[in-house]
This record gives C-alpha cells, structure tokens and sequence, in this order.
C-alpha cells in the first residue's frame, strides 16, 4: 500500500490536497482485516483444508486489487482494497503461517 499512498494523496478524484488522514484509512482497514480474519482462517484451513483457502484468498485479493485500480471516490477504495483485498489477505496470509509450522517441524 506505501506505493500507492503518495498518488492517493495527490489524486484530487480521491481526496486529493494532502488528505493524508482519510487516505491512510485504506491500508489500515486492510492491514486491521488481516489480522483479524487470521483466525477464522485458520478455522477454514482445519475444516476445508490448506488448498482451498488460499485459493478462495488470492480469487478475493486479486477481485479487490482489480476492483481497486476501477474506483472514482475514496470510499469505493476502502471497500475495495481495505475490506475485500484485507479479506483476502488474511486468506493467503494465515494457510502459509501454518504451513510452515506444521510441515517443517524438525529445527523447533
């Protein structure tokens, strides 16, 4: 998201004029979406298992990063990025976490 704020900042369509505040809203709902769907992921990963989820993950994160490059007003850009590309974090983000922990278990 770094790259992208110094443009959101100077797109007038989005805020425009130094809204610094009102943009930065973007990467913190996505980043505060992460980290709370990392748990009921980690529940879909039990239940489906750990192909399924980072599957659905990376439909919804690339929905979100292309719906994202569509929006004209800075809440379209919060739904978009923040809360579906956030989702979809989560979903790719949690399955590789475990992964890890469960398969590469001999240098504990």
């Amino acid at each position: 998201f770094g790259i992208f704020f110094k443009v959101l900042l100077e797109d007038q369509s989005l805020g425009g004029n130094g809204a610094a505040s009102a943009s930065a809203w973007t990467g913190s709902i996505a980043s505060a979406l992460m980290l709370l769907f990392s748990y009921p992921a980690g529940v879909l990963v039990r239940r489906y298992g750990m192909r399924i989820v980072p599957l659905v993950g990376s439909l919804l994160l690339c929905c979100g990063l292309v719906l994202s490059s569509l929006v004209s007003s800075l809440w379209m850009l919060y739904f978009t990025y923040g809360v579906i590309a956030g989702v979809g974090f989560a979903l790719t983000w949690a399955p590789a976490v475990i992964a890890v922990n469960r398969y590469f278990t001999s240098k504990r």
